[in-house]
């Protein structure tokens, strides 16, 4: 798009490179033709979605960009594209990124969680895990919460993963072989949820 003001000309190009032709003539009737290459730089970029980490373990951090030219992670000060970090308390990072002089900007909020395998705010009885963390291919027992009260097992990607649970009295034995390394999600009725981690 060209914008003439009898002097100036601005040029407003879309996203991309593009020629801008621009023919000049005097009062005699000669021109000169001058073409010029326009070429638009963008900056994006998309630092994942929010997420929830238990005390102790670390995360890498990751930008997606198509292009840049630098990385700024604050707090911390990492300058790549990737940053690992372990945070204490519930923290939010920024990432800036450069590309040819725009600037784009995204953060992600690391949730933490004690993930001590307790229901939060659940009245008496207690419902609560062990044993927290628990071994990869161990079963896991949900203290006084009955096995027709466990609806399934969630990653922390939101994924459903299959899990054979076993009533034993007032409890249930969750076997967790199909579960690899990572942190999980007990999903129990009443709003009882209990984070767990399965370790190597």
């Amino acid at each position: 798009m060209l914008s003439d003001d009898g002097e100036n000309i601005t040029v407003l190009p879309s996203a991309g490179p593009g020629f801008v032709q621009v023919v000049a003539q005097n009062g005699c009737g000669s021109s000169f033709p001058l073409t010029q290459e326009v070429v638009v730089n963008t900056a994006l970029v998309d630092a994942g979605a929010d997420t929830v980490l238990c005390l102790g373990q670390s995360l890498t951090l990751m930008a997606t960009t198509p292009a840049a030219d630098s990385y700024l992670w604050q707090p911390g000060g990492g300058t790549m594209a990737t940053m690992v970090v372990s945070p204490e308390i519930t923290s939010t990072y920024t990432i800036t990124i450069t590309n040819g002089g725009c600037t784009a900007v995204d953060t992600i909020t690391v949730m933490m969680d004690p993930c001590l395998g307790m229901a939060d705010g659940a009245a008496a009885p207690v419902v609560y895990l062990s044993p927290v963390p628990l071994r990869a291919g161990q079963s896991l027992r949900a203290h006084n919460l009955p096995a027709t009260d466990v609806l399934g097992v969630v990653g922390v990607d939101g994924r459903r993963h299959h899990v054979a649970v076993q009533p034993q009295g007032r409890d249930a034995l969750v076997q967790t072989q199909n579960l690899a390394p990572g942190n999980y999600l007990l999903l129990g009725t009443n709003g009882r949820n209990l984070r767990f981690v399965v370790e190597d």
